[in-house]
Order: structure tokens, then sequence, then C-alpha cells
């Protein structure tokens, strides 16, 4: 039996994505902070507040994380009981 699990596609204002996804994604990808700030945009403090569910992140700073993500391959899912973070096996 296989759940039904929604994709995000694209970069939409993730609710479901919260600091920890970001951390994961992150590692997922091998990226540094710093990699990751400037594949997005953001400051390092920005992406701190992000990922430590603290502060108050301009909410065009979440899409501009999540946006970046997304260009690397991320997917985060929500399938109503679980929510995580993905990626496919081959990404080139």
């Amino acid at each position: 039996m296989s759940a039904i699990v929604a994709i995000m596609p694209t970069a939409e204002y993730n609710a479901v994505m919260e600091g920890r996804h970001v951390k994961a994604a992150r590692a997922m990808l091998g990226m540094s902070q710093t990699d990751l700030c400037k594949l997005a945009g953001v400051s390092r403090a920005t992406l701190n507040d992000l990922e430590n569910d603290t502060g108050d992140p301009r909410r065009s700073s979440a899409l501009a994380v999540e946006s970046a993500l997304r260009e690397k391959g991320v997917n985060f899912i929500d399938d109503g009981d679980y929510i995580g973070v993905t990626m496919p096996k081959n990404r080139a």
C-alpha cells in the first residue's frame, strides 16, 4: 500500500518547511550555509534565523531559500501524516 504524497513543485512559501527541513536539505546536498546564502541571495543571519526557527525572516527570504534548494533538486513533501525532504537519487 503506497501513500499519496503531495510534492510541492515550486516555491510557494511552504508553510510546512521548517528550519530542520532547510538544514536537512542542505546536508543532503552537501552545501554549507555560505553556499546556500550565495545561491539564495540572503545573509548568513537570515539563514540562521530560518534554520533555527527564530527571528522574523521576510517571506521573500524564505522563498529565496526554498527556490534555491528546489533548483538543486530538493522537494518538500507533505502527505498529511508526514512531512519531509527528498531529492532524486541521480541528480545532475
